[in-house]
């Protein structure tokens, strides 16, 4: 009996340690003037401001591809698996960091190959969905339709409304050691934006 007692205190106390290291997370990467958001700086609008325009509703309106193409789908393919759960200003910079790497002459020239460098090797994924050895299963159609909009809607926009200069990102829930050095450039939803 006293077992059973133990367990139901320990079963108890879960929650709460669950919420404390959540909190300890978010409080721990305060966004404040210095990691502020890149849009803010260099477009010249509020953080509100570019939050409001940027929505799930607004994405829904983008126009869809109309020709098939790859690049397109790999896109829309890494903002599904990587971000969906992402407000869409989340999800905008994941692929805006994927059109910064296809623009720099250190990673592959295409989309699709960005997403896929390093799969080959062990530890050497750029994404983690391209190799964590589950396979691609789309059952969110609403989510993976909002990811082929803004993965068109990316690949005509000339301008990077989030990630300008950003090269790589993480979840706010790991410590990478391969930031040190680069330069933190905004915090969104639960990723964390880096430039060189």
């Amino acid at each position: 009996m006293k077992r059973n007692v133990n367990l139901q205190i320990r079963v108890r106390k879960w929650p709460t340690a669950m919420l404390t290291i959540f909190l300890l997370c978010v409080v721990s990467t305060p966004l404040d003037a210095e990691n502020a958001s890149i849009s803010e700086e260099t477009v010249g609008q509020t953080y509100q401001e570019i939050s409001e325009r940027f929505t799930r509703k607004w994405a829904k309106t983008l126009r869809p591809l109309e020709d098939p193409d790859p690049d397109v789908d790999c896109l829309a393919e890494a903002l599904y698996f990587e971000a969906r759960g992402e407000p869409v200003r989340g999800q905008i910079a994941v692929g805006e960091v994927i059109l910064n790497r296809v623009e720099n002459s250190g990673f592959p020239e295409t989309v699709c190959d960005v997403i896929y460098q390093g799969v080959d090797f062990d530890h050497g994924c750029q994404f983690s969905y391209a190799c964590d050895g589950l396979p691609e299963a789309i059952d969110d159609k609403t989510s993976h339709d909002i990811a082929l909009r803004l993965a068109a809607f990316l690949m005509r926009e000339p301008e990077r409304h989030f990630a300008k200069g950003a090269l790589f990102y993480h979840a706010l829930y790991v410590s990478p050691n391969w930031t040190t050095g680069l330069e933190r450039l905004a915090k969104i939803g639960n990723h964390i934006f880096f430039r060189p």
